[in-house]
């Protein structure tokens, strides 16, 4: 097959690029088996799993041996990732990195040390807004599908720039990529547009933009990052906001513990249901891949939200 994904590796301390390359001298060697000696014809590193999708969606079964690599692992929550000597030194020697600036940082430094041929930045694309009362931005614009359409089209130039016998089958497959986003936008549009209630308590604020677009109101547990757990007046104060307005279902994701988000349902009576913000796929997540949890997103809002 000329189009596949390579493994990522595990999890381990982020090192700089010297040390990464004297240890790839003697461990490392290449993963691809598609291209002459096992090597592919292009080499294309990102971080997280919307560029992975991305990339793998507008790629398809190209004719060039491609390999996409998402350096962070299925079922891992992308990020505070880590980065490994091997993670290193495929930055360093990646035809093309695409990257989301500020997202991961242990990446973003390590671009720096590594300097790859090629990177690209989606946050311009993207257009990241701040979070309400929050001084940091907003990463997840893939949950809103029309910037993640944009972004698609962005880095589909790029693509082109990059392989440029690949072209028509690029704009081919960017062109049934965006008639998919706007399908769902369409089944989101259509779904809640007639619902009982209006506000979602989440895992952490990731639903801003889909929460925008569809005239929903966002409350994450935690921050614009998971690991920012809220403290016990937080707590209450959550606990007061869905008591108030009604809030029968308390959102909570998969590649994070669910142990605070069932801890308010048990406190005010709600029940809980996966809204996942599809910053990963793991065995747990309710679909293989992005279109698939976003459907699934979109049943258990439906579900929440009591919508007709």
């Amino acid at each position: 097959m000329a189009h596949r994904m390579t493994p990522p590796s595990r999890l381990l301390a982020s090192v700089g690029l010297a040390a990464a390359l004297a240890f790839g001298a003697t461990a490392c060697g290449d993963t691809s088996s598609d291209g002459p000696n096992g090597a592919a014809d292009i080499t294309i590193v990102t971080g997280f799993y919307p560029a992975q999708f991305l990339a793998d969606s507008l790629l398809g079964d190209s004719g060039t041996n491609v390999d996409v690599v998402n350096l962070t692992p299925p079922g891992a929550e992308p990020h505070h990732l880590e980065l490994t000597p091997d993670d290193v030194i495929r930055l360093a020697e990646a035809d093309l990195v695409i990257t989301l600036d500020g997202f991961q940082h242990a990446v973003d430094e390590a671009i720096e040390e590594a300097r790859p041929a090629a990177v690209i930045d989606l946050a311009p694309a993207a257009d990241l807004t701040t979070k309400a009362g929050s001084d940091g931005l907003d990463y997840h614009f893939w949950l809103d599908t029309t910037r993640y359409g944009r972004v698609a089209s962005t880095l589909a130039e790029r693509l082109t720039e990059l392989i440029p016998a690949e072209a028509d089958a690029i704009a081919a497959n960017l062109a049934t990529l965006l008639t998919t986003l706007d399908a769902v936008d369409t089944a989101y549009r259509d779904g809640l547009a007639a619902c009982e209630q209006e506000l979602i308590v989440t895992g952490h604020t990731a639903f801003g933009y889909l929460a925008q677009r569809y005239g929903l109101v966002e409350r994450g547990i935690a921050g614009l990052e998971p690991e920012d757990e809220p403290s016990a007046n937080a707590l209450a104060d959550l606990a007061t906001l869905v008591n108030d307005n009604g809030v029968t279902t308390i959102f909570f994701e998969t590649l994070t513990s669910p142990d605070i988000a069932k801890t308010l349902a048990a406190e005010t009576g709600a029940n809980t249901n996966v809204l996942d913000p599809i910053e990963g796929v793991s065995n747990d997540s309710r679909g293989g891949d992005y279109v698939a949890i976003m459907n699934s997103n979109l049943e258990a809002l439906r579900a929440g939200l009591r919508c007709g």
